[in-house]
């Protein structure tokens, strides 16, 4: 079984009210990416920058000039293989907003690792969601590094 992505995903709530009684809401997520597939690295000899767009707006992208990864507001940026388990902060105006971006990412997670053109050739992939732990996982893969997927796809 080979591991496409693997990320932890934390919550964090508050509500506070102010001297003046204003109630202020926070709500954050914090997503620590523990692992992914070498096929989605980006890699700067090759000029690449890897990305996959959802069926939505949700982006999946992974850049060599972000190496430490991070979330934008339509989507994530997984971070190169030497820099996995770094945490990565993202705020909501409310609960909805939190809601629809998981959804997003939910949706856009399981599209990646079945349609991205890397892995085309794979088994179809299953997420599974355990005590935080995202992970995206696949019986049989194609089995080539990005090097060897090259002869397909006209880089330049």
């Amino acid at each position: 079984m080979t591991t496409k992505l693997k990320f932890q995903i934390d919550f964090y709530n508050s509500m506070d009210v102010d001297d003046d009684g204003v109630l202020s809401e926070d709500y954050r997520i914090y997503i620590t990416f523990l692992d992914k597939d070498d096929r989605f690295e980006a890699h700067p000899e090759l000029g690449l920058v890897l990305s996959y767009n959802g069926s939505g707006t949700f982006n999946i992208k992974s850049l060599w000039d972000e190496r430490f990864g991070g979330i934008t507001h339509n989507g994530i940026l997984i971070p190169t293989l030497d820099k996995m388990g770094v945490c990565h902060e993202k705020k909501f105006k409310n609960d909805m907003d939190r809601y629809e971006f998981l959804k997003q990412l939910y949706v856009s997670v399981n599209e990646w690792a079945d349609y991205w053109w890397g892995f085309q050739y794979d088994d179809s992939s299953k997420l599974t969601i355990k005590d935080n732990i995202w992970e995206v996982t696949c019986d049989t893969v194609y089995g080539g590094s990005l090097a060897s997927l090259s002869h397909r796809v006209n880089f330049f």
